[in-house]
């Protein structure tokens, strides 16, 4: 009879030594680790300027806590510097020692690795401690079990209390109408009639419990589909939405803050709100104040950068209004698209402007313009001409009509009378197509031929204000291969002037930073066909682009300029026309030295949207 118990208690020893002995190593593994990852850390600016002194101080202070007896420190895989405590030898491994490995990074950039090595004495110790413990506590039960159970042995009623122990065990197993016997008029019978009253407690109790279980059950059901339902609504958010207590720590975490982050929301939850997401601690205290005012805050159009792509986000912050929770909920919404299109809306506007200006003008310029040219051509036809009119005033004034016009030559009138009307006619042509580009195409889509859209971009480049003012255009040599027997495309002919006019400027002001070129600026437009489409290559002899640029040219916002010089929306509208606007295509070649080539598909049997 004391052998069962005895068995049991030691039993429950071993599994009390067991568990503690796992908690204590996975106790210690945690800490260990986040140990090394916080050195981590803390060693990353200093490796990265390689500075003994700050990573002997950190490492130094590191040994003093007691599990840690040794720390090495590698760069490219070598030693770089290693320190142990004054008590410990040898290399570090050993059953009595655990060792952590972690790399350091510097800018999200491996720059060495740490070892962390640790004893493993402090927690032998302890488990020595619980296993002496427990010993005695086995020790002290035993020997308390087994005097009672002597005791009991020594009484006479051996039979009726074996029969009334078979009778507990029997309601013990979950047989609660088992008859009990209450004839007794003795302590057995007195024990039996309290079994009795137990039993039927019991019996009331495990129905009771019973009913508050299927209660608690149907609440558990209710409940789960609550938190499925209000997880699926979070997640189905667009928005990243993070909640917080009045600890600033995470207490919810939708899919799309980790599609932002990258960090799952297991890891999240549970954690500070800064140390997760470290672009949000200019608004720790805006969400304190939610928090503790209940007002609302709102930040709109918020410049951010995610692994080097600029953009915009609205930002808000509501506060938890519950007696039972205090906290704030972050709703992070990205606008950059949104952003993206007001600013095309406003250069569209401005563009309408400048048509409704350049309208104006040109009738300003025309009339004038036109004047001089009449003029210029009607001297030159009343000199060059034997007009009867122009034969009787030079007979009137005594000098022949054939003197005046050698006269004429010989002082380069003539010449300066054909160059008037000469520039007159180029006057003409710039107005012409500066209306072409500003203007609104409100035909839509017509057959043009590509080659003149280009020749007509080409000269408005050349008068560009903005161009001429940084780098004068027509001093590039311009060589143009333009295929025979081209087909016309269907497209908006002020549309891709655009296009062509964007690249052209880019290049313009790509080669006028290079001031020192071999050669001399050079522009080589080629159009062919390729299959079913169009192919116009632009290449200059620039100074190229790194892959970092070249990848990123197209996108919005992006620009290598300086403050003020340049939006980055130039060659994203460009791009978004020639691939949305007229379903076509349009890449980028470049290399550091060797200039740039964009290269232009358009599809010339292109059917009307």
């Amino acid at each position: 009879m004391i052998g069962i118990p005895t068995l049991v208690l030691m039993g429950f020893g071993v599994f009390q030594v067991k568990t503690q002995s796992l908690a204590l190593e996975k106790n210690l593994e945690k800490k260990l680790r986040n140990e090394a990852l916080q050195l981590s850390a803390s060693l990353s600016t200093a490796l990265f300027n390689f500075d003994d002194d700050t990573c002997q101080a950190i490492s130094i202070a590191a040994l003093e806590k007691p599990e840690i007896v040794k720390i090495i420190i590698r760069d490219q895989g070598a030693i770089y510097q290693s320190h142990a405590s004054e008590d410990f030898s040898g290399d570090g491994r050993s059953s009595e020692t655990r060792v952590i490995q972690t790399p350091i990074f510097f800018r999200e950039e491996k720059i060495g690795e740490l070892e962390l090595i640790a004893t493993t004495r402090l927690m032998t110790l302890r488990l020595a401690e619980l296993k002496r413990s427990v010993v005695i506590q086995i020790f002290v039960l035993d020997m308390v079990l087994g005097a009672v159970m002597a005791l009991v042995l020594m009484i006479r009623f051996a039979g009726p209390l074996k029969a009334l122990e078979h009778e507990s065990e029997m309601i013990a197993a979950g047989n609660l109408d088992y008859p009990i016997d209450v004839s007794r008029q003795d302590e057995i019978g007195a024990l039996a009639a309290n079994l009795l009253t137990m039993r039927d407690a019991v019996r009331e109790k495990v129905v009771s419990l019973e009913s508050e279980v299927q209660q608690h059950e149907k609440t558990s059901i209710i409940l789960k589909q609550t938190t499925d339902y209000i997880d699926n609504i979070l997640n189905s958010m667009p928005s990243m939405v993070v909640t917080v207590d009045d600890a600033l720590t995470i207490t919810q975490w939708n899919s799309r803050a980790y599609e932002i982050t990258g960090t799952s929301a297991p890891d999240a939850v549970g954690e500070d709100l800064i140390n997760v997401v470290p672009n949000l601690s200019a608004l720790k205290e805006d969400i304190i104040t939610t928090i503790q005012t209940q007002k609302m805050v709102l930040k709109t159009r918020q410049p951010h950068n995610r692994e080097g792509v600029k953009g915009y986000e609205d930002i808000a912050v509501y506060p938890l209004i519950s007696k039972y929770v205090n906290g704030a909920v972050i709703r992070i919404d990205d606008v950059s698209e949104h952003v993206k299109m007001e600013q095309m809306v406003v250069q569209s506007e401005k563009m309408m402007s400048m048509g409704g200006l350049a309208a104006g003008m040109a009738h300003e310029i025309n009339n004038p313009l036109a004047g001089m040219m009449q003029n210029a051509d009607v001297v030159l036809r009343r000199i060059s001409e034997d007009m009867p009119a122009s034969l009787s005033a030079a007979e009137a004034v005594g000098i022949p009509l054939s003197s005046i016009r050698q006269f004429m030559e010989k002082r380069g009138i003539t010449r300066q009378l054909e160059s008037i009307h000469k520039a007159g006619i180029r006057a003409s042509q710039i107005v012409q197509n500066m209306l072409s580009f500003a203007r609104k195409d409100y035909t839509g889509r017509a057959p043009q031929d590509i080659t003149q859209i280009l020749d007509q971009t080409l000269e408005l480049a050349g008068s560009d204000y903005d161009l001429k003012k940084q780098y004068d255009f027509r001093s590039i040599e311009v060589v143009r291969n333009y295929e025979e027997g081209m087909p016309q495309v269907l497209c908006e002919a002020s549309k891709l002037q655009q296009v062509f006019f964007n690249i052209f400027k880019n290049s313009a002001e790509a080669m006028q930073e290079v001031g020192d070129l071999t050669d001399s600026p050079r522009l080589e437009i080629c159009v062919s066909m390729s299959g079913q489409m169009v192919m116009i290559e632009i290449a200059d002899n620039g100074p190229g682009m790194p892959e970092s640029v070249r990848k990123r040219i197209f996108d919005p916002f992006f620009t290598t300029k300086s403050v003020g010089k340049g939006t980055g929306l130039g060659l994203s509208v460009a791009y978004f026309i020639i691939t949305d606007n007229h379903k076509g295509r349009m890449s980028v070649v470049s290399t550091p030295g060797k200039g740039t080539r964009f290269t232009v598909y358009l599809p010339y049997q292109a059917e009307m949207p």
